[in-house]
């Protein structure tokens, strides 16, 4: 009779089907959701061309760099790390992963 939790590292699913089931309901990241969607950021949008590639919603980014305000994450190297690997900014990302520089960019274009 083992004393150990069998360990199954390759498991089906890492995560439930969905990111937010993880969060508690009164969550900081949620508060800066629901906020960030009452904003009107039309301003941010009209920066924004048609042409090239698709950039990240002025909505997923705000809701990234005030929850790491929040929490004491500044750096936009961490931002994207967090976006990554941690379960609240993820959530906030909606699961995409902007990368150091589309924060860094949108930071600088932006809230400067």
């Amino acid at each position: 009779m083992s004393v150990f939790k069998p360990h199954v590292q390759d498991q089906g699913e890492m995560f439930p089907p969905r990111v937010g089931e993880l969060i508690e309901p009164d969550a900081l990241c949620r508060v800066i959701s629901e906020v960030v969607d009452q904003l009107d950021l039309r301003a941010f949008e009209a920066n924004y061309s048609p042409l090239g590639q698709n950039a990240f919603s002025p909505h997923t980014m705000l809701k990234l760099l005030f929850f790491g305000y929040a929490t004491g994450v500044r750096s936009s190297r961490q931002l994207a790390r967090n976006a990554a690997k941690d379960v609240e900014f993820m959530w906030l990302a909606g699961t995409d992963r902007p990368c150091k520089t589309a924060i860094a960019d949108f930071r600088n274009h932006n809230l400067s």
